[in-house]
């Protein structure tokens, strides 16, 4: 007997118009159907796929390859031959698509359309995989919407002809400083991307560029290292782990570990115990 597919679907109550669908092993052919304020963009891992019926080679989306629905397109999901499908889809509600184009231009934007229903994008397909591996993960809420921010703006840039907005770059320095600032303090709280944003005055896209070429690293990694700092800190004195992790804005224990022995090369108990 072969193996059912497996379908799992995940949503962070946090984030808002964002939903991730893991697909694997499926033999599954979808009639033609559209989704209403919804972009489709379909990751696929293993197999291949018609997105516009069997007679449309134009849309056979392939191992590596990415699917871009705009809202309202109809569209199926045929397998082609016998094999099965590893796939992932995510999908971004028209609004948050929207904003990031406004976010992106500096002024109002139409709804933007993608230019091509198949692309091959060998830095694209394991940014998305990337995005949707951490939106599952306990990943913190500024770094699971920065790689939102960043994932989008590069698909509306590269693949629905938007253009972004230039910018005169004279408060750069002042609000690098003012965002360190802000990302160095009471580490314990979750700081959304547009609170750190409009604290320096600059878009989400913007401020993600600057603080990256300035310091050599995203805010959300630049805070995660000065926890892990802090948490060096209190270990040092005698804080039980548990205590710490919760201290320190981690999402719990096993979080915390895993992200200190990423950056430290040891656990929290071998650092305590020095060996």
């Amino acid at each position: 007997m072969k193996p059912l597919q497996h379908v799992q679907y995940i949503r962070d109550p946090r984030l808002a118009g964002v939903e991730v669908c893991h697909v694997l092993n499926s033999n599954h052919c979808f009639p033609n159907h559209f989704h209403d304020d919804v972009y489709a963009v379909g990751i696929m891992e293993k197999g291949y796929s018609y997105c516009l019926g069997p007679t449309r080679e134009e849309a056979l989306v392939g191992t590596g390859k990415i699917a871009l629905i705009n809202p309202g397109q109809v569209h199926s999901g045929v397998p082609a031959g016998v094999s099965r499908l590893n796939y992932t889809m995510l999908y971004v509600d028209a609004e948050l698509m929207r904003g990031t184009a406004c976010d992106l231009t500096q002024k109002d934007h139409n709804y933007p359309e993608f230019n091509n229903i198949i692309i091959h994008s060998p830095v694209l397909f394991p940014r998305l995989q990337s995005l949707c591996t951490a939106l599952a993960s306990p990943a913190d809420l500024l770094e699971k919407q920065s790689l939102i921010t960043e994932t989008l703006s590069r698909i509306l840039l590269r693949h629905c002809g938007i253009q972004r907005a230039e910018t005169s770059g004279s408060n750069e320095s002042w609000a690098v400083r003012q965002a360190k600032e802000l990302l160095s303090a009471d580490i314990e709280a979750a700081i959304s991307l547009d609170e750190a944003a409009e604290t320096v005055g600059l878009s989400k896209y913007h401020f993600l560029r600057i603080f990256k070429k300035a310091t050599g690293m995203p805010p959300h990694a630049y805070r995660t290292v000065k926890r892990i700092e802090v948490s060096r800190a209190l270990i040092k004195k005698g804080i039980p782990l548990a205590q710490i992790a919760l201290e320190t804005g981690f999402s719990d224990q096993s979080h915390f570990s895993n992200t200190f022995r990423n950056y430290i090369g040891s656990t929290p108990k071998q650092y305590l115990l020095g060996n």
